[in-house]
């Protein structure tokens, strides 16, 4: 018996009526139909993306793949769940069916019918998917906005299942293609460190909308004595300016207040914090008026007063301190 917590497969008409289900028991509550001559059982909750991107991928033949947002989630991007940026509208799942394949568009599917070459396909558990440089390309230039391409590039990238280098490289080779200008922008403007989406979004918002020099991302914060004061999503070391993105789980009340703390941290240190949750990039124009006020304040400040420096202590362990940091935002994935 099928499991309910793994996707299910659909299960094409004639093999139904070869198991004996009848046309009336298909069109019943037992049986929902996914797609032409696809069904699944009932039960199935046939909004999740794993299971969407598996009832997309039955229609493909041998030589087409899932593309874009699918392609990433199933080698391992599982922020990408085939969201907008709302958080509640689907995203079409994207086919790329190959040259020699026809596939009929609908709302469920976006069809890409690019050039795809066998090599360029990869099992991804049982799902045909684009490799990894193949579905960053496709995602960075196909995507709706510059802000959507980076926040793909940044996705791939912080995965470890694409470089930068590489992705230049892979650009630099499809310059003819549709959507490398938008391809080429996002990589410049992409950054590994970027832990999740909505860091990304702030960022480009520093950057795009308000104006202000580009932040490092995520570097560890001591005080003085060499203790560690933070990670904070965005830093601009010369204007001692801090960015904090606060997610869903941000709202929580212990990890609330563990937020209160780090920031106090760091204004007590002498930085000066700008923080947004998702309904502030509603009004991007009013947040980067925020982000600039909060970027003044720090070039005026006394730096004879900063108490923090991103120099580590000499007995400064990196890789288990990012380990302990990868842990926390796994339990926290999605914020």
């Amino acid at each position: 018996m099928a499991t309910r917590t793994r996707p299910v497969r659909p299960l094409r008409r004639k093999d139904l009526i070869a198991a004996g289900v009848t046309p009336m028991q298909m069109r019943g509550p037992r049986w929902q139909r996914v797609g032409p001559g696809l069904y699944v059982p009932g039960w199935v909750d046939v909004r999740r993306p794993d299971q969407r991107i598996v009832q997309a991928a039955g229609r493909l033949r041998p030589g087409g793949a899932v593309g874009g947002w699918a392609a990433a989630r199933r080698l391992g991007v599982t922020q990408l769940d085939g969201l907008d940026w709302d958080g509640t509208t689907l995203q079409p799942v994207p086919l790329c069916p190959g040259p020699d394949h026809q596939i009929r568009p609908e709302p469920s599917i976006a069809v890409w019918a690019d050039w795809l070459h066998t090599t360029e396909i990869v099992d991804a558990d049982g799902v045909p998917a684009t490799i990894s440089p193949r579905t960053c390309f496709d995602g960075m230039r196909r995507a709706p906005t510059l802000v959507d391409a980076v926040v793909f590039a940044d996705l791939m990238l912080h995965a470890g299942l694409v470089t930068l280098e590489q992705m230049r490289e892979y650009v630099a080779q499809r310059w003819g293609w549709r959507g490398v200008p938008r391809a080429r922008r996002a990589l410049g403007l992409a950054d590994p460190m970027a832990r999740n989406r909505w860091e990304t979004r702030m960022r480009m918002a520093w950057v795009l909308d308000a104006g202000l020099p580009r932040p490092l991302c995520n570097p560890p914060v001591f005080d003085l004595y060499g203790n560690l004061l933070g990670y904070p999503d965005l830093i601009d070391p010369e204007a001692g300016t801090v960015g904090e993105f606060d997610g869903g789980l941000h709202r929580e009340l212990a990890q609330h207040g563990q937020d209160n703390e780090r920031e106090e941290r760091f204004e007590d240190s002498g930085l000066v914090v700008t923080r947004a949750v998702s309904l502030d990039f509603k009004d991007r124009g009013a947040l980067a008026a925020r982000m600039r006020r909060a970027h003044v304040r720090g070039r005026g400040r006394d730096r004879r007063r900063d108490g923090w420096t991103l120099e580590p202590p000499h007995d400064w362990d990196a890789a288990g301190s990012e380990a302990d940091l990868t842990d926390l935002l796994a339990a926290l994935d999605g914020r």
